[in-house]
């Protein structure tokens, strides 16, 4: 995995900026995996076996019961802490491509822009299709 291996990297201080975000993107991509993977199944691909995906589990949606309002109100918790930790990948990202161009290679990515979160499906802007530049990280630990 990535993270393990960004982790045993003995690193060689020439440039610690860009150490500093190969190391922060490292971390907010396992953040994200780890909280993603907590809630989330498998869908196989039934047309391309061995290649499916990975949807929030919403078991608790297949028969009824009495606490329904507490497994949905989990449900968008999980949802919004996803979202956000995402953005943050896209925020590190963005500046571990900034740290490249400034250290390495002043023309890495430019000509493709920044990192961007596509929301094609509108899921966070009233069903409209909207790409999304986050620039800052959000805080997941006060997302109710």
């Amino acid at each position: 995995m990535f993270w393990h291996k960004v982790q045993r990297t003995i690193w060689p201080g020439k440039y610690p900026e860009l150490e500093k975000a190969i190391q922060n993107l490292s971390d907010r991509l396992g953040r994200y995996i780890e909280h993603f993977l907590n809630n989330a199944k498998l869908r196989e691909n039934m047309k391309n076996p061995g290649k499916g995906f990975f949807v929030e589990d919403k078991w608790w949606k297949i028969e009824w019961r009495d606490n329904y309002d507490s497994y949905a109100e989990k449900s968008n918790k999980w949802q919004k802490q996803s979202i956000s930790l995402l953005f943050n990948v896209v925020v590190a990202l963005n500046e571990y491509a900034d740290a490249v161009r400034k250290y390495l290679k002043p023309s890495y990515l430019l000509f493709q822009g920044k990192f961007v979160v596509n929301d094609s499906m509108g899921f966070l802007s009233d069903m409209e299709p909207a790409i999304h530049m986050p620039e800052r990280y959000i805080d997941i630990e006060g997302i109710e």
